[in-house]
């Protein structure tokens, strides 16, 4: 399992699927000037995302999900304490406004869910 943690609000979720996807981009503004030769500029700043791929999230977890997210984080407004299934505590983010989720048949719903993460999760 993972948590999303704010306040003291926790929420418990089934650990995501072995086809999420995690990120490191190193912010900087890459161009061609006009003489075609390339250019690159470092902020110094490195972003991490993970993209955690939830299956079969009951009704429960889903109003879960769905109160954290609008409730306690304001969407992307806000950050929150993300255990992963391995234990490390990560400040996290969603990146997205919007949660979409398919409802796969009973209690089984579906979500994709986009984090920046404060470092590189496992």
């Amino acid at each position: 399992t993972m948590t999303f943690s704010k306040g003291e609000t926790t929420i418990t979720l089934p650990a995501a699927a072995h086809a999420s996807q995690s990120a490191m981009n190193r912010e900087q503004a890459v161009g061609l000037t006009a003489g075609g030769v390339t250019y690159a500029y470092d902020k110094g700043i490195t972003r991490y995302q993970a993209l955690l791929r939830l299956r079969n999230l009951t009704d429960s977890q889903r109003d879960g999900l769905i109160a954290f997210h609008r409730d306690l984080t304001a969407g992307s407004c806000e950050t929150f304490t993300y255990t992963s299934p391995a234990g490390a505590q990560l400040t996290a983010r969603f990146l997205s406004p919007r949660l979409a989720f398919v409802h796969e048949a009973g209690n089984a719903w579906d979500v994709d869910v986009l984090l920046e993460l404060s470092e590189m999760g496992e």
